[in-house]
């Protein structure tokens, strides 16, 4: 039977007892209390991502009308944002959540179930968003996956005052997780009834998954894709938080490290929003424009459109160019019917046409404006100028078997200043000298994630700053920067001690150079490289390197796991001036884990 929630008591603020659950075969309890953070409060207004689209990759479109942001996190940072996120801590018993157990590092935060090196017992994690997230309905993404292992893990909401209710949208048992489990829990704590819904997929890969929970109704996707919908008048109509957890089995200890890792977590709260079937707007109508200095004032007459589902943004697009401005409503406003479109050519005659959003889809383009010709000058003030052009290095991955493949993540920096603070960027990337294509980012971000391409392609992007007078930038190109792959078999490669080459299926070229002497050591020499990653096999026979940056010692990096794994990035680098640099990774022979087994090098300039 499942244990509830414990509501805390107002004389002890900063422990809380919280629980998930596994609902698979048997219901297994989860809990343990909740160690408050003690640092700065939560920002009070939440980043915003742009009209329509989601700050996490592969969620489906946001409705503005419908979801209004609550909370978004790509864990960019070092440590997890506790004014925010409040860790698991129970020192004894099944769950035993410990709060170093969560690790926010490379771009994403990992929930850990490791061995306690101290006490050889099985420790799990814990987090929840307990205050800034509790919220009668809402919608929830999240990009997660989840490494083999028998123990569980789950992503929930938690009923703030009582159990149940609990909604379970992404639970995973035992195995090497190849289904999702998804399940309201409703009626009474003895009657603990489950309405289920299940998702083959390999969630050791990365996914995406959402939650849309509206009075009445909980609708699930997976990247994007609905997978399944619970229509019913048993869905929770109370307050709840969101929660992840690990979890042990009741009957035996895990016999394998599990690393339940999360990209990004983006929460909304509900509007109200509009009725399924709605339809789409009618065109605007009526559109003018007046020519300024690099720029048009555009206005229209405003959409027709169903009172269920009502206008939510317009964009205007400018021709020739494809220049766009888009302006969104707020909570019970609709949006504006004038926009200004900047960064126009002088001396060109522009025309503009007007589309109109709302949930069910986006109108016909409206008939153009007359012509206007923008003039020259600097009326409208200096833009923003770029002090940091938009640079990516390599933050985390798993490198694919071949050139061909690969899971590389890069985070592009970028800033700029101007006469007025910066309200926004856009990011576009080019692969090869492709076209430019948009990367998102969020709002007041200088910073983005993004996959690398195929090892062997050149990778470039472009940044423009918005400041708060609606003032645009130039587009400000960063370098063109190729990342490659120098395997271990590369005649570069250079070796020094007693290095084999045994054969292993999993790695890069179907073998692996390995040391188990300290000291041994291997040098790769890389060109114009702007940042690296060291590969290499993690396993419970490895032990540890150290990392020389031409000669010079930077860091040790551990390569002992419980679990064996081939062509992990074990270290990340940058490199302060441009190359060509030499990197030496040697044996740093750890007492009982000796052994070494490095797959290559990653890198990136």
């Amino acid at each position: 039977m499942r244990t509830p929630l414990t509501t805390p008591s107002p004389t002890a603020r900063t422990r809380y007892l919280a629980g998930a659950a596994s609902v698979l075969a048997a219901v297994a309890m989860l809990a343990g209390s909740v160690q408050m953070g003690t640092a700065a409060a939560a920002p009070a207004s939440p980043a915003s991502p742009a009209a329509g689209s989601s700050p996490v990759v592969g969620a489906p479109a946001v409705d503005p009308a419908t979801w209004a942001p609550v909370l978004a996190d790509d864990f960019n940072g070092t440590t997890v944002n506790t004014g925010v996120w409040q860790l698991f801590n129970a020192p004894t018993g099944q769950r035993h959540h410990v709060t170093r157990n969560v690790v926010e590092a490379n771009g994403m935060v990992s929930l850990k179930t490791i061995v306690n090196p101290t006490t050889h017992a099985w420790t799990t994690a814990g987090m929840c968003a307990c205050k800034a997230t509790t919220q009668t309905y809402g919608r929830y993404d999240m990009r997660m996956r989840l490494s083999s292992g028998d123990s569980r893990a789950v992503a929930l909401l938690w009923g703030a005052n009582s159990w149940p209710p609990e909604m379970d949208f992404a639970e995973f048992g035992a195995g090497n997780r190849q289904q999702i489990s998804q399940t309201v829990h409703y009626g009474t704590r003895a009657q603990n009834l489950m309405i289920h819904n299940f998702v083959t997929v390999d969630m050791r890969q990365w996914h995406t998954v959402t939650l849309e929970w509206s009075p009445g109704r909980v609708q699930y996707y997976l990247d994007g894709r609905p997978t399944g919908t619970v229509t019913s008048r048993n869905v929770p109509n109370v307050p709840m938080w969101l929660g992840l957890v690990t979890s042990n089995q009741k009957t035996a200890a895990p016999t394998q490290s599990v690393d339940f890792d999360i990209d990004g977590i983006a929460v909304y709260s509900y509007l109200g929003g509009s009725t399924p079937g709605a339809a789409a707007p009618a065109a605007p109508t009526t559109v003018g424009a007046v020519a300024g200095v690099g720029s048009a004032a555009v206005s229209w007459t405003a959409s027709t459109a169903p009172a269920s589902a009502p206008v939510t943004s317009y964009t205007v697009t400018a021709a020739p160019g494809g220049a766009t401005a888009t302006v969104t409503g707020t909570l019970g406003q609709p949006p504006a019917t004038t926009a200004t479109v900047g960064n126009l050519t002088p001396g060109t005659a522009y025309t503009f046409t007007v589309t109109a959003t709302n949930r069910a889809g986006t109108s016909p383009a409206s008939a153009p404006s007359s012509p206007v010709t923008v003039s020259g000058g600097s009326a409208a003030g200096p833009g923003p100028s770029f002090t940091t052009a938009p640079t990516p290095s390599i933050i985390r991955g798993v490198v694919g078997s071949t050139p061909t493949s690969s899971d590389v993540t890069a985070s592009v920096r970028f800033a700029a200043s101007g006469p007025s603070p910066v309200c926004s960027y856009r990011l576009q990337r080019s692969t090869a000298g492709g076209p430019w294509t948009d990367v998102q980012v969020l709002r007041g971000a200088t910073s983005a994630k993004d996959p690398l391409p195929a090892a062997g392609s050149t990778v470039q992007y472009q940044a423009q700053a918005t400041d708060c007078s609606d003032v645009q930038s130039a587009w400000t190109p960063g370098p063109a920067l190729t990342y490659r792959l120098t395997p271990d078999t590369d005649r570069g490669v250079v070796y020094a001690g007693h290095w084999t080459a045994p054969r292993c299926a999993a790695c890069l070229g179907g073998l692996v150079h390995r040391s188990s002497s300290r000291g041994d050591s291997v040098t790769v020499t890389l060109a114009n490289a702007a940042s690296f990653g060291v590969v290499a096999t993690v396993g419970p026979q490895q032990g540890g390197v150290k990392v020389y940056v031409d000669g010079v010692f930077v860091a040790n990096a551990a390569t002992h796991a419980v679990v064996g794994r081939a062509r992990q990035l074990v270290y990340l680098g940058t490199f302060a001036t441009p190359g060509p640099h030499t990197v030496t990774v040697v044996n740093a022979g750890s007492p009982g884990h000796n052994t070494v087994d490095l797959d290559g090098v990653v890198s990136l300039g």
